[in-house]
């Protein structure tokens, strides 16, 4: 593993990538993937140490497997998008928040928006509440972030699951050759942010404020999540990748074939 690592940090041109063992079911590898990320922020906690997170499934696996190995003073944790009208907590990343920032000792600044409104009158209404401002202005002092990197299958989108887009709409953003999506916003494989209907919709950072953000993980699980995380990397979305083998191997393969 430890020269496959290597290799993907030269491919992805990325700070430390961390692989684990692909599990019998992607459940497992997520829960692998996360228990790493987890033991990743534990040792980076820091004093005054503002820490963002978005929502998914390995999301969720790490916070459900920190364990602070030292307590930091004056720590933060920042939601990076609204939330989710949704019991799963997988996708319910106020929830998340919450139970991190309990974990960490830590202040919980909560985001009291959707992850999506209905028109963009409205999320321009959102965005002038002095709560929101405020909120939106706490992302330029996020030190590391913990990213989900979403795969555009139509059927396994959060906010298709959530109800909060038609499958013709999931659709028409892959005909728009998306391949990936960080905190909402679309990207193309090589990295560019897309812009689509959503954009003018959504409330979370804008991908120009995630890539100033000092420290980005991006956890991802599974084969079918290769084409997204090289789209992350590329973009410049990422500095520290968690992931397991099936999806490294096929990185490295995908790479190699296009370099031949």
């Amino acid at each position: 593993v430890g020269q496959l690592e290597e290799d993907l940090i030269g491919l992805l041109g990325l700070r430390e990538v961390h692989i684990v063992p692909s599990a019998a079911s992607a459940a497992e590898s997520r829960r692998n993937v996360g228990k790493r990320a987890a033991q990743l922020l534990a040792a980076s906690l820091r004093n005054n140490m503002m820490v963002g997170i978005a929502w998914g499934s390995t999301i969720r696996e790490m916070v459900d497997q920190v364990v602070p190995a030292h307590l930091a003073d004056n720590a933060a944790v920042v939601q990076l998008s609204g939330g989710f009208n949704l019991s799963s907590t997988d996708c319910n990343e106020r929830e998340l928040a919450k139970v991190l920032a309990m974990k960490l000792v830590a202040r919980n600044c909560a985001f009291q928006a959707p992850i999506l409104v209905q028109s963009p009158l409205l999320r321009s209404l959102f965005l002038k509440e002095p709560e929101i401002n405020r909120h939106f202005q706490l992302f330029d002092k996020v030190d590391m972030a913990f990213l989900g990197v979403g795969s555009c299958d139509p059927y396994e989108g959060m906010m298709y699951k959530a109800g909060y887009l038609t499958l013709d709409e999931t659709k028409q953003l892959i005909d728009m050759n998306a391949i990936g999506d960080l905190c909402g916003h679309r990207i193309a494989p090589n990295g560019d942010h897309i812009k689509t209907f959503l954009d003018q919709r959504i409330i979370a950072i804008d991908l120009e404020k995630l890539k100033k953000i000092p420290r980005k993980v991006a956890l991802a699980a599974g084969r079918n999540k290769a084409e997204s995380i090289i789209a992350a990397c590329r973009g410049g979305y990422v500095d520290v990748l968690v992931t397991d083998e099936i999806a490294a191997m096929t990185i490295q393969r995908m790479l190699h074939s296009e370099n031949e």
